[in-house]
């Protein structure tokens, strides 16, 4: 069965919060004091959200920054467990707790 590709967060500040609100990149960029060029590569997923930006979208929107790190290190975990769990799951030996 093929796996979705889990959904950056750029993805979402786009289609949850950007779109519905009508609003554009580049005010919520500019409003918010994220370059930009920096909002553009989020939103594109070339590009993570840092803990500043995170603490600023928190700010606009109204949202905390957890909600945004928690959204970044969520897609984080997940495209490492699919690139790298079998690799990972080979070298790691676990702790014996009976011993």
């Amino acid at each position: 069965m093929k796996k979705l590709k889990p959904a950056h967060p750029g993805t979402i500040l786009l289609e949850e919060f950007i779109v519905p609100l009508g609003l554009t990149q580049y005010r919520v960029a500019k409003e918010s004091g994220i370059a930009h060029s920096t909002m553009t590569q989020i939103v594109n997923g070339r590009r993570p959200i840092s803990v500043e930006n995170a603490i600023r979208l928190g700010l606009y929107f109204g949202t905390t920054a957890e909600f945004w790190m928690n959204l970044q290190m969520d897609y984080d975990l997940r495209l490492a467990r699919r690139m790298k769990l079998k690799a990972l799951e080979r070298e790691v030996k676990p702790l014996d707790r009976a011993a």
